[in-house]
């Protein structure tokens, strides 16, 4: 049930309208992304550590018929076939080089000149 509205005696002012509900924060009080910093921070941490777990786990776990990185380097080459070499091996340093010339420094600090074209291994 409603009341009716109280009687104003003439010549005074009404009484002022009730302003709007203010919020819980003051104004120019800390911002929502500063109020929830914390929990944000939290969230943000868990879904990392989730993120490098399940890498983690991922890298861990082998398939079968998927060969693994080390196995995928050596081109299924065994260590007997690893170590055959085709023509003259000469081992060094690059002292200097050109479009068409490399000079190697060896160990016992000899000079070899390689020819570089499209047949040189």
């Amino acid at each position: 049930m409603t009341q009716p509205l109280p009687e104003i005696p003439p010549g005074t002012q009404p009484p002022p309208w009730p302003s709007a509900p203010t919020s819980a924060a003051p104004p120019g009080g800390p911002s929502w992304l500063r109020r929830r910093r914390t929990a944000l921070l939290v969230i943000a941490g868990l879904l990392a550590a989730g993120g490098i777990g399940w890498g983690v786990a991922a890298a861990a776990q082998s398939t079968p018929g998927v060969p693994t990185a080390a196995a995928a380097a050596g081109h299924g080459a065994s260590k007997s076939a690893a170590n055959k070499h085709h023509g003259l091996v000469t081992k060094g340093t690059i002292a200097s080089e050109n479009a068409s010339v490399w000079t190697l420094r060896t160990a016992s600090d000899s000079s070899v000149r390689v020819s570089i074209s499209a047949h040189t291994q």
